[in-house]
């Protein structure tokens, strides 16, 4: 019995799945970092920080996970549609860029509108930040790049769900 997740020409749920790949790997990545006292915060915090205006290390935790992972899943959306119209080569460059350019977006925000835990960003937390961003872009872009790849000539269906 063959499952489907997505027709092969659905990008949306493709750009969808690769992000939310991405997020959670980087998510489970950040937390180790956190755990070994390598950085103070995660992305997993600042999604927390936008949700509820404050940091609540207890209660907070769930929500900035989801809207973590929505963001990646949109951000992984708008990755899908930069590989559409563009060249389908350098799949991992342009996902690091992305992840990179997120990192700038995200904690140039976080400085100029003074949010909290990310008003001030001490170099250590910059640079894990940094490499969660670039790990973010490795494995949504390797993801993307197998959807694209093996569903691309699949017609798609949906025995098993039927």
């Amino acid at each position: 019995m063959k499952f489907r997740i997505t027709y092969s020409h659905d990008r949306v749920m493709h750009g969808a799945i690769a992000g939310l790949s991405g997020g959670i790997i980087q998510s489970i990545f950040a937390y180790v970092e956190k755990m070994l006292h390598f950085t103070d915060r995660t992305f997993i915090e600042y999604g927390e920080i936008l949700i509820l205006g404050q940091h609540k290390p207890l209660e907070g935790q769930l929500l900035g996970l989801i809207s973590h992972l929505v963001n990646t899943a949109f951000w992984g959306i708008a990755f899908s549609y930069i590989m559409k119209y563009g060249q389908k080569k350098y799949y991992v460059s342009k996902g690091i860029g992305l992840g990179l350019l997120i990192w700038l977006l995200y904690t140039s925000i976080g400085s100029l509108f003074k949010l909290p835990l990310f008003n001030v960003v001490e170099p250590n937390v910059g640079y894990f930040l940094l490499v969660d961003a670039a790990i973010y872009g490795i494995i949504m872009s390797l993801t993307y790049r197998y959807l694209d790849n093996k569903l691309l000539d699949d017609p798609g269906s949906l025995e098993g769900f039927q």
